[in-house]
């Protein structure tokens, strides 16, 4: 029984096998429970089996159960469902940089805002656009929620207030009268600065907005060879990352608005998202 790690002054105890033994002692025995001498020796020999098949040491084998007992306290569950969240799919998510709010936007034209701590819906922006909104982002300092949609619309909502601010038409219009290369915004991104908006489309362009002034700033015409479907900028705000259904991956310098490098066949299909 010392294999299993009992002190003599254990050993004694279970000797009195109308004593319950509630000292500390291998998993594999329950606490608060009376055993006689004869129970542990059963115990200790399975034990010593079972050490034998899989070829360690007693002394291993209950370092296994130990582990195998601390992983299930440490196994967390999913910590909230918000279930029935929107109407529709739900097709994009961000959260605030302070971990307080989630906002989610949906094919139901809504954007909704979730107190994380307290589990509740704050606010929902009902009809947000008019139609189906394909993405969400967040500025860095959880000033402005900024959606894109198949409307062809971008729009900035204040997050305190909750009103919107800004609506950038037809964000993705190469010229004002030309109507034929108009896209719908695939995927936003916003600089860690905070000072602009990349969105892109499925014309194949990239779009910079500057957020205070609320003006275009660089038209990245046929930035790929297909439609666009993910965008994202490095934390340093100096390149944007682009991904395509033309199964590549290209970076453009912010600042000079050149492509830098351009990664392709990186994938044998399509892919959706960058990070």
């Amino acid at each position: 029984m010392r294999q299993l790690g009992f002190s003599n002054k254990e050993i004694d105890t279970l000797e009195n096998e109308s004593t319950p033994f509630t000292q500390e002692r291998p998993a594999f025995i329950k606490a608060e429970t009376k055993y006689s001498l004869n129970d542990v020796k059963k115990n200790e020999k399975r034990q010593i089996n079972k050490a034998d098949q899989i070829g360690v040491s007693v002394e291993d084998l209950q370092k296994i159960y130990n582990k195998m007992k601390d992983s299930k306290k440490t196994r967390k569950e999913p910590h909230h469902h918000f279930q029935d969240a929107h109407q529709g799919i739900i097709q994009s998510v961000a959260v605030t940089s302070d971990s307080k709010f989630i906002i989610s936007g949906s094919s139901d034209k809504s954007i909704k805002v979730f107190d994380i701590l307290t589990k509740q819906e704050v606010h929902h922006f009902q009809d947000a656009h008019q139609n189906e909104i394909t993405s969400v982002v967040v500025t860095s300092d959880n000033r402005f929620i900024i959606s894109g949609s198949l409307d062809k619309s971008i729009k900035v909502f204040d997050l305190q207030t909750k009103q919107e601010v800004h609506h950038f038409q037809n964000a993705h219009q190469s010229k004002p009268t030309d109507s034929s290369y108009l896209g719908t915004v695939t995927s936003l991104a916003v600089t860690s600065d905070n000072r602009y908006i990349i969105s892109c489309s499925t014309n194949k362009s990239l779009m910079m907005f500057d957020l205070r002034t609320k003006q275009e700033v660089h038209h990245f015409q046929d930035a790929h060879q297909n439609e666009i479907t993910s965008v994202t900028t490095t934390p340093d705000s100096r390149f944007i990352v682009s991904g395509s259904s033309d199964k590549s991956i290209k970076i453009f310098d912010l600042e000079t608005k050149q492509e830098v490098h351009h990664f392709k066949n990186i994938h044998k299909s399509k892919f959706f998202s960058l990070t």
